[in-house]
């Protein structure tokens, strides 16, 4: 029961893991590439992280809340 907890943690922290790490990479805060692009206007500011971070933050906590239900569910079953 121990190992089945461990390997959906596991496997719910690398799948986090695949869907945020890509935004996270992509996120450039070097103003040093204006340069860079040949002249052509810059790009407007879209609010990337600012969107990102709290929706994983929220989707992280909902996960935790239904796992938890889930869990005491189950082990008010078993009991």
């Amino acid at each position: 029961m121990v190992k089945r907890r461990i390997l959906t943690l596991f496997i719910t922290a690398l799948l986090a893991l695949a869907l945020l790490a890509p935004a996270a990479l992509a996120q450039d805060d070097d103003n040093d590439d204006a340069d860079d692009n040949g002249g052509a206007a810059p790009l407007p500011d879209t609010g990337g992280a600012a969107l990102v971070v709290p929706a994983a933050g929220a989707l992280l906590v909902g996960s935790g809340i239904l796992t938890g239900a889930v869990a005491l569910k189950q082990r008010r079953r078993g009991s």
